[in-house]
């Protein structure tokens, strides 16, 4: 028997592939949090502007800043259980800085900042 499988044969399974995976609400909880898990978003890009360029950017600072040009996680949004995953991993941040805060993941390998300050 061969392990290979042809490009056609892929596309063929794709082309008749459900649009959701009807059982999936049946699958054991920890299943479920397992895939919801690896749904998980990876590292991104996220650039810090400063509203106000001429006063320094430090604790007692009044200025804001702008809420990066980034989105939220959609896995938020899915359904009660998906948020409830992607919250062990975001936290809501910068409510204080920015009139629109985002989620954000405060383990350092997930995360990359690119600042114009």
């Amino acid at each position: 028997m061969s392990s290979v499988v042809s490009s056609e044969d892929v596309q063929a399974l794709i082309d008749k592939a459900e649009p959701n995976f009807a059982l999936f609400p049946k699958l054991p909880l920890e299943l479920r949090h397992m895939v919801w898990k690896y749904a998980l978003p990876g590292p991104r890009t996220i650039e810090i502007f400063y509203k106000d360029h001429l006063r320094p950017l430090h604790a007692d600072s009044v200025a804001s800043l702008q809420r990066p040009k980034i989105s939220d996680p959609v896995i938020l949004f899915a359904n009660k259980e998906s948020r409830e995953v992607a919250l062990s991993a975001y936290e809501l941040a910068f409510h204080y800085r920015t009139s629109s805060p985002l989620y954000f993941d405060f383990k350092p390998k997930k995360n990359v900042f690119s600042s114009k300050l």
